[in-house]
């Protein structure tokens, strides 16, 4: 007797940097049955021994350039045969959620990282409002990684409560806590840049990680962060990440966070671990948001967080356990939150301490990756009867 075929999953996102969210969760699958092909744009990526398929898609909206990487993704599609299509991230799930539907791919499943339109005005609003209603029309199942972002898109009518789910307590792919251990390695190279960015022992260094743009709340965090040095000469701001053109912070806060003494810019880094342990604490005073990561894996790390009362936060932080949440775009509330860890260095190793036990409870990516694949069984099933 022959061997069933082995479905085909095909796991589409925009760019390389993007598969780290479907780390471990290739493999797993794999293990668990499936074939899996990844397709983003082109780039260094690992894809754990799966199909690696680049298809160039550009990340802000150019009508020319989608529409080539629609094409190219129904040709694709056409070849591969796939069984299951999952796409997230925003540009990739319009794409590749017509291409798919399109091409009768027999399960559809759209994974929501967040709605870019929270935070636009007039026609780009609209568009983007158009694209999310296209994308989640083309899926059979749409996975929110929050549950704050799912009770938004049923609010807003988007999709309905029987169409959507969150897998677990939410995330995009868990927190593998073992990668954020202290061990002797990461002590080594935060001792190393400790030296490198001549950082005193007495320093309390408040740290961002993300995209360096306005919706990530960086305004705000620059002059909260101004009102602050002046009261606290033993501050530093610990600013990881990139400038991107797209919604872009002003030259001003730009030239400031390239050039301030106190401020210690280090551009994207690989390994952001031991970046993490270089701070006291995280802040993220964010517009919008899925699911933020950053915030379990600074906690995973032992340190508490601040972030803007937003979708997706309220999520990640416990309010006044694990972090402290804040009201959006306020600097004043921001000021006081983070003057208040800085004052109270006890009960901010006590927020670490229970964010951290939060995440290795909560947010084992094993949880994560049954829910996909309990998912994907259930599908085939219903398309097989």
């Amino acid at each position: 007797m022959k061997h069933a075929k082995k479905p085909l999953i095909v796991l589409a996102v925009t760019s390389p940097r993007s598969i780290g969210f479907l780390r471990g969760q290739i493999t797993y699958l794999q293990k668990s049955g499936f074939n899996v092909a990844v397709v983003s744009s082109s780039g260094e990526a690992d894809v754990e021994g799966a199909s690696f398929y680049p298809v160039q898609m550009e990340r802000e909206i150019s009508p020319l350039k989608d529409l080539v990487s629609l094409f190219r993704l129904i040709k694709l599609f056409l070849h591969l045969k796939p069984q299951i299509v999952n796409y997230g991230t925003p540009k990739v799930s319009l794409l590749a959620g017509i291409a798919s539907f399109l091409t009768r791919v027999p399960c559809r499943v759209y994974t929501n990282h967040g709605l870019r339109f929270e935070t636009t005005t007039g026609y780009k609003r609209r568009l983007l409002l158009t694209a999310e209603k296209i994308t989640i029309l083309c899926s059979q199942k749409v996975i929110c990684v929050s549950q704050s972002l799912r009770k938004k898109l049923v609010k807003l009518n988007l999709v309905n409560e029987e169409k959507s789910l969150v897998i677990g307590s939410g995330s995009s792919n868990g927190i593998d806590v073992s990668r954020f251990q202290m061990n002797k390695a990461t002590n080594d190279k935060v001792s190393a840049l400790k030296q490198q960015y001549s950082i005193p022992n007495n320093a309390k260094v408040m740290g961002f990680v993300g995209r360096i743009t306005r919706d990530k709340g960086v305004t705000e965090l620059i002059e909260a962060f101004n009102i602050l040095k002046k009261r606290y000469a033993h501050l530093y701001l610990l600013a990881c990440g990139m400038f991107e053109e797209g919604d872009a912070v002003s030259r001003h806060v730009r030239t400031q966070i390239e050039q301030d003494d106190r401020i210690i810019y280090t551009g994207f880094v690989t390994d952001i671990v031991p970046y993490f342990y270089l701070m006291d604490f995280l802040v993220l005073p964010t517009y919008r948001e899925g699911f933020p990561n950053v915030l379990l894996e600074a906690n995973a790390c032992g340190k508490p967080v601040i972030a803007s009362k937003v979708t997706g936060c309220v999520d990640a932080i416990v309010d006044g356990k694990s972090g402290l949440l804040v009201q959006v775009r306020d600097v004043k509330q921001l000021v006081e939150a983070i003057e208040y860890l800085v004052l109270n260095p006890d009960k901010a190793q006590e927020m670490g301490e229970y964010g951290k036990k939060r995440v290795e409870r909560d947010f084992q990516p094993i949880q994560l990756w049954k829910g996909y694949a309990r998912i994907y069984n259930e599908l085939l099933r219903e398309k097989n009867k």
